[in-house]
């Protein structure tokens, strides 16, 4: 079959040269059929013919059809053509044809490339045709997107695939590759920095701040971090004194997925105790029964003396200071009344200032000195009482997170409403009240005793109250293995 006369471009008597007078086509591939004129026509369409269809010339005997050659052939491959594919994209001479067919042509048919396999198919599906038909092609593994290696033609994937040792790897591949994206899932957020890049709906499942930062977190972080993690479980906050309740209560109202809470406190705090300022000479409120911090308080100073003219207990520093009064009879006149009186008028008396009452602030300086943790006078103590925890982040979460299963509030300044408060958490399994100084040892051990999950108890440092029960009340408990922390 000829190309059509329509795609070239060349005048039209040098194509009609080569025009096959049975297909009306420019011929391909061009033969020259052995007749007194020469006449050119497709070798397909003259194969069988044993006349020339234009002149009705026998065939000579001995000769057959020649191929053409010569100044006819350079003739022919000079004539200039659109590609008659229609692909769009090529023009050029007739003899430059068929490397466009064999390279760049995507409407070409082509073999496919692969051994074994003799389909012809459309250059641009040959893609197609090896990703779903050709058995020939090598292909991965299944499993590959998991991290099998293998690869085989895909005529022999399949014994591949129901090999049990090759399923066994598999599933191994499939566990790890599922616990690869669970780490990655769940993000770990250490550094403030973090925190500032949130963004919301963040997949974050746990927020442990590294050590040496923990001084530095504050309400604000938490608060950002539970309003763009609402996926979070994890919260480690031991140490990070500067949280308060009010950060805690918004962070278990925006992740109630949350399973683990560390709350833990680097010292001992208590909002009972008095802020300490450098004037002495303020009344301590009284601290708990029990507590501590529990000290004995001072006794009022019986006299008639109104409040604008009563002696200051202590002198401040740059005040003057007094020498007491003393009586004009001493000790050893009581003892002995013949004894001179020094303070008699005939008795010339050398007296001598006694030292100046010491400042208060220095005596809290050597205290703060010789106790740091226990005692402190600085800015932060004197603007107001430090940051705490107390009941009401243990009732927020004990309210917002159901699936609560491990709670830490070791020197946590909370009560008994907050062990109550726990009950709400029915799959609480270990609590941590450690150094909690505001509780009971054994009232707190049978308030959690009704908690079906719980494993583990620890009530170290907390002080043992006295209890109206005779006896101890977890009789009815003893059959549960349930290990508890004592001192």
């Amino acid at each position: 079959m000829g190309y059509d006369t329509q795609l070239f471009t060349s005048d039209a008597e040098s194509v009609e040269l080569f025009v096959c007078s049975i297909c009306l086509g420019v011929a391909h591939p061009p033969v020259v059929y052995p007749c007194q004129h020469g006449h050119v026509f497709c070798a397909p369409c003259v194969r069988d013919l044993v006349s020339c269809p234009n002149d009705r010339a026998p065939m000579p005997p001995g000769r057959g059809l020649t191929p053409l050659d010569g100044i006819g052939l350079r003739s022919y491959n000079t004539l200039r053509l659109s590609c008659p594919n229609g692909c769009g994209t090529w023009q050029g001479v007739l003899g430059d044809l068929r490397d466009h067919f064999s390279r760049a042509c995507p409407r070409a048919m082509i073999t496919c490339p692969h051994a074994g396999c003799n389909r012809h198919v459309v250059r641009n599906q040959l893609a197609q045709h090896e990703a779903t038909e050709c058995l020939h092609v090598d292909v991965a593994c299944s499993w590959a997107e998991f991290g099998c290696p293998h690869r085989c033609p895909r005529h022999m994937m399949a014994e591949h695939e129901t090999n049990v040792l090759a399923n066994a790897r598999h599933m191994i591949l499939v566990r790890e590759e599922m616990a690869k994206q669970r780490r990655a899932h769940m993000r770990t957020i250490t550094s403030i920095q973090q925190v500032d890049d949130l963004a919301p709906g963040a997949p974050c499942a746990s927020l442990c701040p590294e050590q040496h930062s923990r001084d530095s977190w504050t309400d604000a972080h938490v608060i950002r971090i539970a309003q763009t993690c609402p996926h979070l479980q994890h919260v480690d906050l031991q140490g990070c004194n500067q949280i308060t309740d009010a950060s805690i209560t918004i962070l278990a109202q925006h992740c109630p997925q949350l399973k683990y809470v560390d709350l833990s406190r680097s010292r001992p705090i208590s909002r009972e105790e008095p802020t300490r300022h450098h004037d002495m000479n303020a009344t301590t409120p009284p601290a708990p029964s029990g507590s501590l911090f529990s000290q004995p308080q001072p006794q009022p100073i019986p006299t008639h003396e109104s409040a604008s003219t009563r002696r200051p207990r202590y002198h401040a520093p740059d005040m003057p200071t007094t020498p007491p009064r003393r009586s004009s009879t001493t000790r050893q006149q009581q003892l002995d009344p013949s004894a001179p009186n020094p303070f008699s008028a005939n008795t010339s008396v050398t007296t001598t200032t006694p030292p100046p009452t010491r400042p208060m602030a220095s005596l809290f300086a050597l205290l703060t000195d010789a106790f740091p943790s226990t005692i402190s006078v600085g800015p932060s103590e004197v603007a107001g009482p430090r940051p705490d925890i107390t009941d009401e982040s243990v009732r927020s979460l004990a309210r917002y997170c159901p699936l609560l299963q491990r709670i830490r509030l070791r020197r946590c300044n909370i009560t008994m409403l907050s062990i109550q408060s726990m009950h709400a958490c029915s799959h609480l399994q270990h609590v941590n009240l450690k150094g909690c100084q505001r509780l009971d040892r054994e009232q707190a051990v049978d308030a959690l005793m009704g908690l079906a999950e719980l494993q583990s108890i620890d009530v170290r440092e907390i002080p043992v109250r006295p209890s109206p029960y005779p006896s101890s009340r977890l009789g009815r408990f003893s059959t549960r293995n349930i290990k508890i922390k004592r001192d």
